[in-house]
């Protein structure tokens, strides 16, 4: 073919169009060619068809009659005919031009999956609404956009939500108690809380949105209880941990605009549940939001507090709405147990949602039998040792509580134990490489096997076969010299100045020293225009990281003492001794200073400890006190009493000093936990004074409590080992 310049054409010629490259010519012949053209090159006739095309929907999937009704309409509409492409298109293409999958992995037979299993999910008439637009919305992608895989996965989601699905399972009461003693050593009145609350569970349809917070130091069983209360519910236990979380999309949710978006940890915890009605455990719930959340809801606080006043209250919880699934779900049915260290961090909203079920310390009888019933078995099966490996005796138990642990729980004493069987293991091993007559390099190299017990007279092959701890000498040879020793070796008489105190703390109770010092007073050369009766006038210096309160407390004190020192001096039957910063100067100090302390409970030793101090009188040996004092000398009463007395025995104290107004706190101990110690009620400073003098008290014995008196057994407190902040 001749070709011709444009410009040189004749009149009559028609001039010809630019040329092209090769790789624009379609090829001769083959379909479609105008449809490979650039958009530029094509004819506007066929953009215009192009374009139309472009608009033209997809054949829609059709879901078969088994689908229960989730039927993918057309992308047309409701009323449009499904459309298919015709048979000479090509296949659409997939992920880097790969044909998309007819088989069975395509998106036809996914969204027929997820359609019947949304069928059975029991949808509510929201969510079902929800779920077949996008069911439509899913059969119109491929597999390889990145919407299909992010509405499939919400699909998935619905269908796998127990929306209808419930446990309902409820034991006899008989059985529930059966269960929470097999779980628990003591804890009675908890117990039959718990009791209470299966019955109510029972008797109504409906929850009544009643929270139980057990609160309790740690190492007590709080999570263990609450496994057991969902044991004797029958029902399932979702445990959903709360300490660290400081945004609450993690208990609602994510929305789904965001990449990688999930639902919250209430609607994960109760998939994982495949019921309505499990327990939900909201463990730790003291521990959420950020550092220095205070008590209210105002400014620094946690906007978690806010997402779980939602979920717990019963109103709003029935429509709890998770960001994910943006749809309303009911979590009514559901039985909430939250645990916690402390009420302080709380915010008050949400502890008034609550009913706060305290859990006290173990006493040292239920840590004797929880050692030698519960953790010794099971920690024989941990440790692949045999039964009767270990064999702790009762007298060697109580020992071991007394002398070897101080805690309000039982981990430091499974700690002891587990270490008493890895010693077993190691004797088992040494008594195998012997009977073999392997030398030490060998048996470490070897596989050690412990020796199966034998009934045959102990020998050189089976004297390990049985570690005995019958006495405090056994335990001595295991686990070392007692860190705390028996009230026996720490007789000791305290000095004038120094008085014993009871401390709560988070861990449990404790006892404290308090030391006072009467120091001469010397005028400073900053203010040389005192007057020479200002000069007299001593200070009151306050040392041993003490709080706010507690300095209020010591300062209260002082005044008290100043304003009635004539019948204080005379009470210590020296009535010459000058007043309280008449010329000096006093200094209160509080032992383990590195462990924060505040409270107004010190107020009582406080006193005594300034009074012993001026008339260098000691106190009497073997009591403790603790109280909130008064400007007009009246004991106020305090909280924590349990936790003190425990301590005090497990300290060898004889007798404790309290306000009268914590006479019902005594009345409600078990018997146990009153026998061994002399409680003395007092209302006044005066009568909590003469308790603490060399006189003996005239008590007023609580019932179950001796009435020996061992006064000549002076026994100085154990040293502070709690870590956390105590209070007095």
């Amino acid at each position: 073919m001749q070709l011709r310049a444009a410009r040189g054409a004749s009149p009559g010629e028609r001039p010809m169009a630019p040329l092209r490259s090769a790789a624009c010519q379609p090829a001769q012949g083959s379909e479609g060619d105008a449809r490979r053209l650039p958009a530029g090159l094509a004819s506007p006739s066929r953009r215009r068809e192009e374009a139309q095309e472009s608009k033209r929907p997809i054949g829609a999937v059709v879901v078969p009659p088994d689908s229960g009704g989730f039927r993918v309409a057309p992308p047309g509409g409701a009323g449009a005919p499904a459309r298919r492409p015709p048979a000479t298109a090509p296949p659409a293409a997939g992920p880097l031009g790969a044909p998309e999958p007819t088989g069975p992995s395509g998106p036809a037979d996914e969204v027929t999956e997820l359609a019947v299993r949304l069928r059975g999910a029991g949808l509510s008439a929201e969510a079902e609404r929800k779920a077949q637009r996008d069911l439509a919305r899913l059969a119109t992608l491929p597999m390889s956009a990145p919407e299909f895989h992010v509405i499939s996965g919400y699909l998935d989601v619905l269908a796998s939500l127990p929306w209808r699905c419930y446990a309902r399972p409820h034991r006899c009461l008989a059985a529930a108690r059966q269960c929470l003693d097999a779980h628990h050593a003591g804890l009675e009145e908890c117990k039959q809380r718990v009791i209470e609350h299966v019955a109510m569970s029972r008797l109504q349809s409906r929850p009544s949105g009643t929270v139980l917070l057990l609160v309790s130091p740690p190492g007590t069983g709080k999570t263990s209880l609450a496994a057991a209360v969902a044991d004797a519910m029958g029902r399932p236990l979702c445990r959903i941990a709360l300490g660290g979380v400081s945004d609450p999309a993690e208990l609602r949710g994510h929305r789904r605009t965001y990449v990688g978006a999930m639902p919250g940890r209430i609607i994960e915890a109760v998939q994982a549940a495949g019921c309505r009605d499990p327990v939900v455990l909201l463990d730790e719930i003291d521990k959420t939001g950020a550092p220095g959340a205070g008590r209210s809801l105002g400014r620094g606080s946690s906007a978690v507090c806010a997402a779980l006043l939602e979920l717990l209250d019963p109103e709003q919880a029935a429509s709890f709405k998770d960001a994910f699934l943006a749809l309303p779900f009911d979590l009514s049915q559901c039985t909430f147990i939250a645990t916690a260290n402390d009420t302080a961090s709380i915010p008050l909203p949400l502890l008034d949602r609550c009913e706060v079920v305290r859990l006290p310390p173990y006493s040292l009888a239920d840590k004797a039998r929880i050692a030698r019933e519960k953790l010794l078995p099971k920690l024989l099966r941990e440790h692949a040792l045999p039964e009767g490996a270990v064999v702790l005796e009762a007298h060697a138990a109580a020992s071991l509580v007394r002398g070897w642990t101080r805690e309000a729980g039982v981990r430091g004493l499974r700690r002891l134990l587990s270490r008493a069987c890895r010693y077993q293991v190691m004797r088992l091993a040494e008594a195998e490489d012997a009977r073999r007559g392997l030398s030490e390099a060998s048996s470490s190299a070897g596989r050690i096997r412990p020796a199966a017990p034998t009934s045959a007279a102990p020998g050189p092959d089976t004297a390990a076969a049985s570690l005995l701890l019958a006495s405090e000498a056994d335990l001595t040879g295991v686990f070392g010299a007692p860190p705390f020793p028996a009230p026996a070796t720490r007789q000791q008489r305290l000095p004038a100045g120094v008085a014993n105190g009871l401390a709560w703390s988070s861990f449990g109770g404790s006892t404290l020293l308090i030391e006072a010092l009467v120091l001469p007073h010397e005028q400073l050369p900053s203010h040389p225009a005192r007057s020479p009766a200002a000069a007299r006038v001593g200070t009151v210096i306050v040392s041993g990281s003490a709080g706010p309160v507690l300095r209020e407390a010591v300062h209260a004190a002082t005044s008290w003492l100043r304003a009635n020192w004539g019948e204080v001096a005379g009470l210590f039957g020296n009535p010459l001794a000058s007043p309280p910063l008449a010329g000096h100067d006093l200094h209160v100090h509080l032992p383990r200073a590195a462990v924060p302390k505040d409270g107004p409970s010190a107020g009582v030793p406080t006193v005594a400890a300034i009074a012993s101090a001026l008339t260098g009188v000691p106190l009497r040996q073997g009591v403790a006190a603790s109280g909130e004092v008064s400007l007009r000398g009246m004991l106020l009463a305090v909280g924590g009493i349990r936790e003190k007395l425990a301590a005090a025995k497990a300290a060898g104290i004889s007798a404790v000093v309290i306000p009268a107004g914590n006479r019902g706190d005594i009345a409600g101990l078990p018997a146990d936990e009153r026998s061994g110690i002399r409680v003395v009620p007092a209302a006044t400073l005066i009568e909590a004074l003469k308790a603490l003098t060399q006189r003996p008290p005239q008590p007023v014995a609580a019932q179950g409590s001796r009435s020996d008196d061992s006064s000549s057994a002076a026994t100085a407190p154990p040293p502070q080992q709690w870590t956390r902040a105590s209070r007095l």
